[in-house]
């Protein structure tokens, strides 16, 4: 069984470690960047405008516009924010993150919802505006009426003791804890040594993170990576130290849909009987294929 790296949340932040020694770090954050599925879903999200209209065909949510990109979308959060499910004053909570064109499918907005400097977990709200100035697409699961629901705006347990509660829920024993450098100062951030658990720096900074009964609570983030198949997402209460979330970055893939060994190629027409895909474990000629059926996160030669 080969460990092999989800990319899991886009959701989160756009962290950024300033040090190359956090590498293997950023790449987990970044892993949680591109989709936003690991982690459960917040149950108080805003809404996002349906992309279909009656006639079950896409429609567009602005008419054309010869302004920018962050304007069109700028504007929009402005004038439609009950349509997003989001009070007047939690507009000023969404803070631009990032943009990017592309030439021929127009230009993504992403903003992140923020509170004194420290994001929301999951609290991005993203538009696609088209080259003529139309929105195609908004996805939105900032947090509705947010300065309500946070639970405290100043952390009980420092970033160091944040770390040390997170170690204690992960079940290890650590060594002593010393900072390596300072990370976002609004959040508080500190990167410190793996305290005998890890080689690598293991960040520790706030973040505000939905809860099912619909608190937002002050929480440390922090990525430990206690071996090669455990890269451990965490979120530690900022106030008590209770565990809100764990997750594993890493996960063991050892079976796969694939083509029974007697099926004829999918594209075939002489033969078009049993094209159904099989749940199988990994079988091969280990002389043929040493690897397996795949090698990290790629199958290119093993197969």
């Amino acid at each position: 069984m080969k460990p092999k790296t989800l990319l899991s949340h886009p959701a989160l932040c756009f962290h950024q470690m300033p040090s190359i020694r956090n590498r293997p770090i950023i790449m987990a954050a970044t892993a949680l960047l591109l989709s936003a599925s690991m982690l459960p879903i917040n149950a108080v999200a805003a809404t996002s405008p349906s992309k279909l209209g009656a006639d079950h065909r896409v429609q567009l949510l602005s008419p054309p516009s010869s302004a920018s990109a962050v304007e069109i979308a700028t504007q929009y959060l402005a004038s439609h924010a009950a349509e997003l499910g989001l009070a007047a004053s939690d507009i000023s909570s969404l803070e631009l993150e990032h943009q990017y064109r592309n030439e021929r499918l127009g230009t993504n907005v992403y903003f992140q919802q923020r509170v004194n400097g420290i994001p929301v977990f999951n609290g991005i709200t993203s538009f696609h505006v088209l080259d003529s100035g139309e929105i195609l697409a908004i996805n939105n699961s900032a947090v509705d009426a947010i300065d309500t629901r946070i639970s405290a705006t100043q952390a009980t347990l420092s970033a160091a003791q944040g770390f040390a509660a997170g170690l204690q829920h992960l079940g290890v024993q650590a060594g002593v804890i010393e900072p390596l450098l300072q990370l976002d100062a609004l959040r508080q951030g500190v990167a410190f040594t793996g305290a005998g658990v890890t080689r690598r720096p293991v960040p520790v900074q706030l973040m505000y993170v939905p809860r099912p009964d619909g608190q937002v609570r002050l929480a440390w983030e922090m990525f430990v990576m206690t071996s090669g198949s455990e890269v451990w997402y965490l979120h530690v209460d900022a106030l008590d130290g209770s565990l809100l979330e764990r997750q594993n970055l890493v996960t063991t893939l050892n079976r796969y849909r694939a083509y029974g060994f007697n099926s004829e190629s999918p594209i075939s027409t002489e033969h078009p009987n049993d094209l159904h895909h099989d749940l199988v474990t990994e079988t091969g000629d280990t002389e043929a294929s040493p690897t397996g059926w795949h090698t990290n996160n790629s199958t290119t030669g093993n197969n």
